[in-house]
């Protein structure tokens, strides 16, 4: 037994040393590639950390496995997010909730080795109870993203990701909980054999692809667009209608206008929308769609002298946003400076003309 496990581990280690290496090389840049790439070396460092006794490195070295592996929950948690958001940034409430999490885990190992007095059992719990707040986050983020999705094979990934991410996580807890203490060796063994053909997969699906997927099949992470194919000439009216009613009308300006009101204003199908938007139009989801009319809309407003004394807070409702802060996020990913700091730069160069 001790020989398969040996095998299928190190094979596992092996597969996730290259995807980190293919992942660092390729787009160190890429936040998705990125955190698939520290993830993998989280993994790598995991397997490495809990070998069985007698493939056990020296203890200086698995201390250093340890520390490795003990981010790979917070970067699940945050690989995941990036899959599914477009506007995917490491933000101080992920980036604090991560360390405070990742610091109590080396607290709870610290104490379970007996280098600190602490109440193990308590903060264990605390831990549990932080892992499924993080469960539940991704949940729900995930799940909350569906309507807004334009994309047809991350919609469907939506569905079954938190199921599968659920299933494979309950299962962990109850054969850790109710067989681990029987019979440790056929556990140990169970979870590396499950952890090399999911590598295998996983590496399979990062690389094929030139690391495409993970953007869901489009290689256009910042702009939240990607290439437009060619429009079926059933669906041209359609385009020029959807086009009319946001260029003329100003139909973005309505705040809170969802895909499915707007489908009903031109009285076609929401698939058929989704699609136009989507493959017509290259928008990943329909938030890129209204921003790219309501930013441009705002820009022209704070780039005029005449609306100087306009406050920013106004502009953002009369484009359409619900409030200012949804504005100044979407606004700086967009420019990289806050509206002010734009409104400033532009009319300051108007000055000078």
């Amino acid at each position: 037994m001790l020989f398969f496990e040996a095998l299928l581990r190190f094979s596992t280690v092996a597969i996730l040393l290259v995807f980190a290496i293919i992942a660092f090389r390729h787009s160190p840049k890429n936040i998705r590639i990125v955190l698939g790439g520290c993830l993998a070396v989280s993994l790598f460092g995991l397997l490495l950390a809990t070998l069985p006794e007698p493939l056990a490195p020296p203890e200086p070295i698995a201390i250093g496995f340890r520390i490795i592996e003990l981010p790979n929950f917070v970067l699940i948690w945050l690989f995941a997010l990036a899959l599914f958001d477009d506007e995917f940034r490491i933000d101080l409430p992920k980036a604090s909730f991560g360390i405070i999490y990742v610091a109590w885990m080396a607290l709870v190992q610290l104490a379970l080795h007996g280098l600190l007095a602490l109440p193990v059992q308590t903060m264990i719990s605390a831990l549990d109870l932080a892992s499924i707040a993080l469960m539940g986050h991704l949940f729900w983020s995930i799940m909350a993203g569906i309507k807004n999705d334009l994309m047809p094979r991350r919609r469907a990934a939506r569905f079954w990701f938190p199921f599968a991410l659920a299933v494979a996580g309950g299962a962990a807890i109850l054969v850790q909980s109710q067989l681990h203490q029987q019979y440790p060796e056929a556990v140990s063994l169970f979870r590396v054999a499950l952890s090399l053909p999911l590598a295998i997969w996983g590496f399979i699906w990062f690389v094929k692809l030139d690391l495409r997927m993970l953007a869901f099949g489009h290689d256009a992470f910042e702009s939240g667009k990607i290439p437009a194919t060619v429009l079926d000439p059933r669906d041209q009216h359609a385009r020029d209608r959807l086009l009319g009613i946001m260029d003329e009308e100003h139909l973005y300006r309505e705040q809170g206008l969802t895909i499915s009101q707007l489908a009903e204003r031109m009285n076609i199908p929401e698939h058929q929308l989704r699609a136009l938007i989507n493959r017509g139009l290259g928008y990943r989801n329909f938030s890129s769609f209204l921003n790219h009319y309501r930013l441009a809309a705002a820009k022209a407003d704070l780039s005029n002298p005449h609306c100087a004394r306009k406050q920013v807070l106004q502009i953002a409702m009369d484009v359409g946003y619900g409030s200012l802060a949804s504005f100044n996020r979407a606004f700086r990913i967009s420019e990289g400076v806050p509206p002010s700091e734009y409104r400033q730069k532009c009319l300051a160069e108007v000055l000078q003309d």
